[in-house]
């Protein structure tokens, strides 16, 4: 297996597929099975995903083939490894996207409460939902967003609350500016046409996205804007700063 991904990964010769962004799940057959991964390369004909047994398989390929990867998806099998890493391997996974699947949502949570494990994780993804969905998610990912289940964020937002000094006066809100620094390209892109007025369906068809990703995607610009609704985020893009 770690042969036949790193010949993949490693550029040995160039072919249409090279040019297709990759994702890898580190899971056991059992967790992720091959029909899975199957049915994830067929829904989304733009990504490329496989599966890898171990940390330690993922950590040998060469830098090259690693930097390839656009989306690393941990099993939950995998969570609490990320803790033993070493520091040059947490640096790296803190450069990428990385995503822990989960069944339980008792495991996010107890990641959250494990700093060395919740730095390296920016996303989570539920195993449980549906197959549209789920594929809407992974899609959300590669094209550079983040998804957090309400669960999750929930819970997220209470353990950040108790490990964050109170404010002092002299703190004041993020400006407009630093507020859209934190969307991802594809975020601004959504944030603009909901500016225009534009609803899902004519989002999703413009950009040639399902309206399920777009619904991820407003959802995760409301977040990082920290307003209301949409119509909160409409009107912060267009006002002044």
């Amino acid at each position: 297996m770690q042969a036949h991904f790193a010949s993949r990964l490693g550029y040995v010769h160039s072919t249409a597929s090279d040019e297709l962004p990759r994702a890898v799940v580190l899971s056991s057959r059992h967790y992720f099975p091959n029909s899975l991964l199957r049915s994830v390369n067929g829904e989304i004909g733009t990504l490329l995903i496989e599966r890898l047994d171990s940390l330690e398989v993922y950590f040998s390929l060469n830098t090259e083939a690693r930097a390839n990867i656009s989306l690393l998806i941990i099993g939950e099998e995998f969570a609490f490894e990320l803790a033993r890493l070493d520091v040059n391997q947490k640096l790296w996974l803190q450069s990428i996207p990385v995503a822990l699947a989960y069944q339980d949502v008792r495991l996010p949570k107890a990641v959250l409460t494990t700093k060395d494990v919740s730095s390296l994780i920016r996303s989570y993804i539920p195993m449980n939902v549906r197959f549209d969905i789920f594929i809407s998610i992974i899609q959300l990912l590669v094209d550079g967003g983040v998804y957090i289940p309400q669960e999750v964020g929930s819970f997220r937002a209470e353990v950040n609350t108790s490990n964050t000094p109170k404010k002092s006066s002299l703190d004041g809100p993020l400006s407009k500016s630093a507020r859209l620094g934190a969307l991802s390209m594809r975020e601004m892109e959504v944030l603009e046409l909901i500016a225009r007025g534009k609803q899902n369906k004519s989002i999703a068809a413009e950009l040639d996205l399902s309206e399920h990703t777009v619904k991820l995607h407003t959802h995760n610009i409301i977040h990082k804007l920290r307003v209301n609704n949409r119509t909160g985020a409409a009107a912060l893009y267009l006002s002044s700063d």
